[in-house]
């Protein structure tokens, strides 16, 4: 949901209609996508960020439950703690506006984030 403003403004400005994959309600529409869409067409899934797959992939699911067809994932910023290769694997492509090391290194220039910070952020993307 995080990405849905985001979504919502290039939605938006492209006259491209968004939808949305949920959970199945008991009540109300049961359908699992909000919006308007026809079986066959090609969809991107957009988000914020990607750490791991498993949201987009679930995401993805719902979509191609409904017939849509996916190929790329678009997010703002990758973590760089495996969310492409999870996609690659899945058959999916990632685009990303930015890689978190970009972002940390902007910083340190820009900012004087400090080294033990730097750091400890890149061992903790590092899984160490």
């Amino acid at each position: 949901m995080a990405a849905t403003p985001l979504t919502a403004v290039l939605s938006h400005v492209t006259r491209v209609p968004m939808l949305t994959p949920r959970e199945p309600k008991q009540h109300g529409l049961a359908g699992t996508i909000d919006g308007a869409f026809t079986p066959g067409e090609t969809v991107l899934v957009l988000d914020d960020v990607v750490t791991h797959a498993d949201s987009k992939l679930e995401a993805i699911r719902v979509l191609e439950g409904n017939g849509l067809i996916v190929r790329d994932v678009a997010v703002l910023v990758d973590r760089e703690q495996g969310g492409p290769a999870q996609l690659a694997a899945a058959g999916y492509t990632l685009h990303a506006a930015l890689r978190l090391s970009q972002l940390l290194d902007r910083w340190r220039a820009a900012v004087g984030l400090d080294e033990a910070t730097y750091t400890r952020v890149r061992d903790y993307m590092a899984g160490e």
